[in-house]
């Protein structure tokens, strides 16, 4: 893991502390926030719908956290690669030179504020974790 994604890394971790996913969820359970869904092309309409349509089975499910992980990373920090999913700064270890940590984000600040809402039902260990 390089100086600049440990930075990044960094970064996001501070915004999901500080509970960036619980402010947009309560920003899009607050009716008087005007979200405008019309804005949306007919394609994102169609992949949205499919995506919760998908939320049967445990694959559906990790599809939706994995989504919503990337989603968190991209607003926070544009810059980071949603593909480099493996970061870490052990030398044994196999990661991205700017990979980050997904799997520690999603544990720590992902699966429990989905599961706090009742947003979906994960593993409590997260929906990377291999068998979940």
């Amino acid at each position: 893991m390089n100086q600049a994604a440990k930075i990044r890394y960094k970064e996001i971790a501070a915004e999901l502390s500080t509970g960036y996913l619980e402010r947009q969820i309560l920003f899009c359970r607050d009716s008087s926030s005007n979200l405008d869904f019309l804005a949306l092309s007919q394609a994102h309409k169609y992949f949205l719908d499919r995506l919760v349509q998908s939320v049967t089975s445990e694959v559906g499910r990790a599809l939706v956290g994995l989504s919503i992980l990337q989603l968190c990373v991209k607003a926070i920090e544009p810059e980071q690669s949603i593909r480099l999913h493996k970061g870490s700064t052990a030398t044994r270890d196999f990661s991205w030179c700017d990979g980050i940590s997904m799997r520690s984000l999603d544990k720590q600040y992902i699966t429990p504020v989905l599961r706090k809402y009742e947003l979906l039902r994960l593993n409590a260990d997260s929906f990377m974790m291999t068998r979940s």
